[in-house]
């Protein structure tokens, strides 16, 4: 794997003060994380407002069969919060979901 070069540079001020350039790939580490965050929230109130078209879904049905519907509904709330989790952290840094 090589060293990605940036697309573009932008001149950006940090809390202090000072500018730094930084590329937009830099700033762009953040989507997948939205994204985590975003498909969680989803998952979770799916799970919590028991909603019918949710838990009906192909994918979903299996986890109903094998698991009864307020099983599936604690499945999904945990995956839910997972995700969660996972995006918060790719935000602030903690982990890499840029690969």
């Amino acid at each position: 794997m090589g060293i990605r070069k940036p697309l573009f540079k932008q001149i950006d001020c940090d809390k202090t003060g000072k500018t730094r350039i930084v590329d937009y790939q830099e700033k762009d580490m953040k989507l997948p994380g939205l994204f985590f965050i975003t498909v969680g929230l989803f998952a979770i109130a799916g799970a919590i407002l028991d909603w019918d078209w949710f838990m009906n879904s192909r994918k979903a049905r299996f986890m109903v069969r094998v698991l009864t519907r307020n099983g599936a509904r604690i499945f999904y709330s945990f995956l839910g919060l997972t995700l969660f989790i996972l995006g918060l952290l790719g935000i602030i840094g903690v982990i890499d979901l840029s690969n």
